[in-house]
Parts: C-alpha cells; structure tokens; sequence
C-alpha cells in the first residue's frame, strides 16, 4: 500500500511489512516498487505461457495486479519527473478548464457533465505568489511522473502477453479505486518531493484540479471519490473497439463478471457457514451491447460517506450530514442538490440504502450522520510552511 517506492518501507512505521512468498521480502539496490510489482507479475504469467504449437496456452489465470501508485508518498524516478518539469506552472483553474474541454472532445464525457465550481476553499491559481507556487507546483510534477511510470509498466505487462501469444484470448480490466485524494501530508518540508528521503503529498488544490469536472474527493460517496473510468480490452471476446460504456456499473461487479467468463459457480457456504449471495451484475452483456438499464441499485458506504444509485437518481451524504440527491440524467457532477423537491423519492432510497447496510454491515443513514466529520488536514498551511524555510 502506502509504502516507500524506492525502499518498500511502511509509510508510518519504517517497518519492512513486504512479503514474497509470506516471507520478508528485502528491497534490492535499485528498487521501485511499480517496476517490481510488474517484474513479479510477469514471472506469474510465466507460469502459464503458451505449451503448444498454435501458441496459445491451456493453463487459464487469473491476475490482480495492485500497483500502489499514484498513492502518497510522491515517489520518481528522475528521469520520468524531468518530463514534466514546468507543465502545471499555468496553474488548477486553467488545467481544470483545458481538461473539460479536452474531455467533451474525447467523447468521454457530454452535456450531462456540468464543470464543477472550484472548491470554495482553494484559492484563484492568479492569486499564488511566487514562492507558494514553488513550493506547489513540483508536486504535481512527481504525481505526473508516477502515473507516466505506472503506464509505462502496463506496456511491459501488454507486450508481455503479445510475446507468448497470450493477448487477444486475455480480458484485461484497468481500473483505479478512488478519486484524487485531498488529504496534504508533510513530514519533509525542506526535501523536494520525488526522491527517497522526501515524505509529501499534494492537498486539496491539485486534487480538485484532478478530478475535473466533478466534486470532492477521495473517501466520499460523491463522484469525486467513488467515478473513475475502466478499460476493458480482450480481442477475442469484445466485438466493440474504441467504444465508450456508460453502463452503471461497481467494483462488485468484478466477481459475477469472472465467475460467468470462467463457468465457475460461486459458493453457497465455506467451512460450514453461509455465505452471502453475490451483490455485483456481470459486465458481460456490455461489453456485447450497447449501454443498458441496471436492474438493481449499487452502494458505498466508507468511513460515514454513503451513497445509493438507482437508475438516474442518486442520494448521497458526507459523514455527518443530510442527505443530497442528484438526477444523473442531466447532472453527472452532482451540482444541483434536488433533495427537497423528491422527498418521497429520498425516502424509497433511504429505505433501500438502509436495508443494504443492515445486510453487509454497513453503517445506516442514522449512524452516519452521528459520525463526526473527519479532521483530516486537505490544505496545506502555506503561510506557516513558508515561513519556517
């Protein structure tokens, strides 16, 4: 998780928590760990490389492959940071615009999708002096920088099964977890961010600017925290290519999805106790057909932030507080709270909300709401900061 890239050292402790095997694992000379993870998955992928002469291989596998980055600590090499040196000196407001744009240009999104206002409480990039954006703008540089290292690893995996003939018979899902995270971090204020000794992650300023054009961020049920794109790529039983799914669909949809394609059966009971039935809808049928209804509704609930979507309408609430509802049909950015004019719809969700966290052991509206806001810093304290250098 949250380690040293280049040492696999706990990010709070120090401690080597790495394993190989479920045994410690030493971080060699010349280590970073978005390398190394792909150094081992592909030794994984070893195993099961064509042994025929059609070259394509009898031995199926399944792979997850967790890479930690882009996750704090802002760890690069140099050479991938150097790339991206001067990038975001234009600043958030103009990136978050050209994003937007850049966006509807794509096709990725469309008029459903409104441009979210700056969070209030980060400030105008025209009204950063000279040294905040000093201090700031590097950061950004070592995040790109990640992300670039983390895609150059994903080629290495992709030619990899090319190599073995491996590639067009493969479903590969690409996904992140979370939206950008807001939550600063500083224990190395006078360290560049990017190298070993340095400790630091970005705050809610270049998170907002991330996750454009929607609202908040990591750790809440809000789009800012919960949407983010996925990549499905199989030549051999995806028809589609370079389409775009708006399908509704979750991270639970990844078991039923894989129990279907592989013609397994999901358990009903493990060492004698029941187990719960599925809660996901196999992605099948959308990667066969174009986007459809989804007949049934999806949840989250992490920390107090909790949300419940259910064909347009979704109802969502921060840790603390009241309920919002947002009709996705027109507003995929969550900017304009209906609550007030549907309270009997409100009411069916939280209802429906309430019945699936009593089910799975989440918290229910009432508990959450009781859950203090979280105290985690999302700003950094640049006068402060700028003071003691």
């Amino acid at each position: 998780g949250a380690i040293n890239f280049f040492n696999g050292l706990d990010w709070q402790t120090g401690e080597n928590l790495m394993r190989l095997d479920d045994q410690p694992y030493q971080a060699p000379d010349g280590f970073y760990s978005t390398d190394a993870f792909t150094d081992y998955a592909i030794e994984f992928l070893e195993q099961s490389k064509p042994d025929n002469s059609s070259g394509q291989s009898n031995t199926p596998f399944f792979l997850y492959l967790a890479h930690n980055a882009p996750h704090f600590p802002l760890h690069a090499p140099a050479e991938d940071i150097a790339k991206y040196k001067g990038r975001y000196r234009v600043g958030w407001d103009a990136i978050r615009q050209q994003r937007f744009a850049k966006l509807r240009e794509l096709g990725v999104i469309d008029e459903t999708w409104r441009f979210s206002a700056r969070d209030p409480k980060v400030e105008p990039w025209e009204a950063m002096t000279v040294s905040e954006i000093e201090f700031l703008e590097p950061m950004m540089e070592v995040y790109a920088a990640m992300v670039d290292r983390l895609d150059q690893n994903i080629g290495r995996l992709v030619d990899h099964l090319k190599r073995t003939g491996q590639f067009d018979n493969t479903l590969i899902l690409f996904f992140s977890d979370n939206g950008a995270c807001p939550y600063q971090r500083l224990n190395t204020p006078d360290v560049l961010p990017g190298g070993i000794e340095s400790d630091i992650a970005y705050d809610a300023r270049w998170a907002n600017m991330c996750n454009t054009p929607l609202r908040l961020y990591k750790q809440y049920a809000h789009h800012g925290g919960t949407l983010t794109p996925m990549i499905a790529h199989w030549p051999d039983g995806i028809r589609a290519r370079g389409e775009f799914r708006s399908f509704p669909s979750h991270l639970v949809d990844v078991m039923p999805t894989v129990v279907e394609l592989s013609g397994a059966q999901y358990p009903s009971e493990r060492g004698g106790q029941k187990i719960q039935a599925m809660e996901g809808v196999s992605l099948l049928p959308a990667f066969a057909e174009a986007d459809g209804p989804r007949d049934r509704p999806m949840f989250w609930e992490f920390s107090g932030n909790h949300a419940v979507r259910d064909g347009q309408w979704k109802l969502v609430a921060e840790r603390g507080r009241e309920w919002e509802l947002y009709d996705l049909s027109n507003d995929r950015s969550e900017t304009e709270n209906l609550v007030t004019r549907h309270p009997d719809r409100v009411a069916l969700l939280q209802q429906s909300y309430d019945a699936w966290a009593r089910r799975v052991g989440g918290k229910t509206h009432a508990s959450c709401k009781k859950t203090k806001p979280s105290t985690q810093s999302q700003l950094f304290d640049l006068e402060q900061i700028l003071a003691q250098r």
